[in-house]
Parts: structure tokens; sequence; C-alpha cells
């Protein structure tokens, strides 16, 4: 597990998801409803009080790179490497209060979805 500093959603902080991979849209829009920022490169930068570089490990290394130091340069903070498989996570973490029923849901989905 990663010893990330995450905090709660809170109205104060802004907890930037960077991509140097490709999401569905409609996961983007869910993260955003959930209170992250997306960006993919083409928003403006706001102050990031978190930002979270999510990639996939197969990810060409010049690429990933490419993109650690634009988003570094973007919002003056040095990203946090996220692998696409750890979203799930992330996204606990930052929603918080999520009950053992949801988690034994969560986990039961994941072990149908992966366990054949």
């Amino acid at each position: 597990m990663r010893d990330w500093d995450v905090w709660q959603r809170h109205k104060d902080y802004n907890s930037v998801i960077a991509l140097a991979c490709e999401l569905p849209k409609d996961i983007i829009e869910k993260l955003e409803k959930a209170g992250f920022i997306v960006d993919d490169g083409s928003r403006k930068p706001v102050k990031a009080d978190q930002l979270f570089l999510v990639h996939v490990r197969d990810l060409d290394k010049k690429h990933y790179w490419k993109k650690y130091d634009e988003f570094k340069a973007k919002y003056n903070e040095e990203p946090r490497p996220v692998h696409l498989e750890e979203m799930p996570e992330l996204i606990i973490r930052f929603l918080g209060n999520v009950t053992p029923d949801q988690c034994n849901a969560i986990t039961k989905f994941t072990l149908d979805l992966l366990v054949k």
C-alpha cells in the first residue's frame, strides 16, 4: 500500500488527478462529481493541494517522464505516481467514511471480476 497523505474531501483543498493515460469520459465525470479535479493536460492550472499522476504499468517510460515533467511545471508540485489499478484505493481514501459493508462489496466485486 502507498503511504499517501490523503485527506477526506474538503471544500478548501484541490486534489488533482493528472492523466498520463486515458480514462473513459464517464469515469472522469464521476471523479469530478466526487470532488477531484481531473486534468488531461488541457485544463488551466489551479492550486493543487495534492497532485496525483495516474498511469498504466506498461506506459512508455519516456512518455511517463514527459507527462511527469509537464504536470510538475504546470502545478509547481511533484506529482505522486498512482497506477491505474490503485485508483479504487485512492478514491476510497479520498471519500472517507466507507463502511465495512461497502468495503466488502468492493472486495467481492473485484474478486468476481478478476478471479475466474
